[in-house]
Parts: structure tokens; C-alpha cells; sequence
């Protein structure tokens, strides 16, 4: 490689004025302030998910196919003292992560080992 010496032109900058930048910092919305708790995010979803079932448990009009939420966690307060009953809703809790553990699973496929 050749030792090319370039040329660049001298870029002098004046110092702006800082009214000139405007606003830099503004005060956070009411929305943005509840938006940025993670916890009001998650209550939210949670919130919408339960009315979306409550909604489809009224449209199915069926308690064996479909259950209202209102029933369902009222059984449970219901039942929180009673140790079959807890132990009733840990295997069923433990059911439905093991099927979803194994949906995971299948949609990955078999393990391939790197050769």
C-alpha cells in the first residue's frame, strides 16, 4: 500500500444557544408513567385475558366445555384450605406446564448434535 496523504476540509462548528434545541426533557404523560410499570402492563394483560374468557364461557353457554372465570376462581378461594383440593389444582397446574413443555418441544423437533 501506498502511503496516499488526503486532504479534508477543517469543519468549524459555532457553539448553539440552548433555547435553540428546544424541548430536551418534557414531563411523562399520566399513560406513559403507568405504561412503564411493568406491573400495570401485566395486570392489564391479565385483565383483558380474563374478560375474553368470561366472554367465550357466555357465548359456549356450556360449564362443562368451557367454564365462566368468575366460577372457577371462586371454587378456588373456596377450596384453598381444603389439602386435597390444593393438591387437586397443583397436578392440574403441573398438567397443563407439562403439556406446554412438550408443545415446545415438539415444534423444535428432535436434538441434533453438532458434529
Amino acid at each position: 500500500m501506498s502511503n496516499v496523504q488526503v486532504r479534508r476540509s477543517e469543519f468549524i462548528r459555532e457553539k448553539l444557544e440552548t433555547s435553540a434545541f428546544g424541548v430536551v426533557e418534557k414531563p411523562l404523560t399520566a399513560w406513559e408513567r403507568i405504561y412503564n410499570q411493568s406491573a400495570a402492563r401485566k395486570a392489564a394483560i391479565l385483565v383483558v385475558l380474563a374478560a375474553i374468557w368470561e366472554v367465550y364461557a357466555s357465548v359456549l353457554d356450556n360449564p362443562l366445555l368451557f367454564s365462566h372465570f368468575q366460577r372457577d376462581t371462586g371454587s378456588i378461594r373456596e377450596c384453598a384450605g381444603d389439602r386435597r383440593a390444593t393438591r387437586a389444582h397443583l397436578v392440574l397446574a403441573q398438567g397443563a406446564a407439562d403439556g406446554l413443555r412438550r408443545r415446545v418441544v415438539a415444534r423444535r423437533g428432535p436434538h441434533r448434535h453438532r458434529d
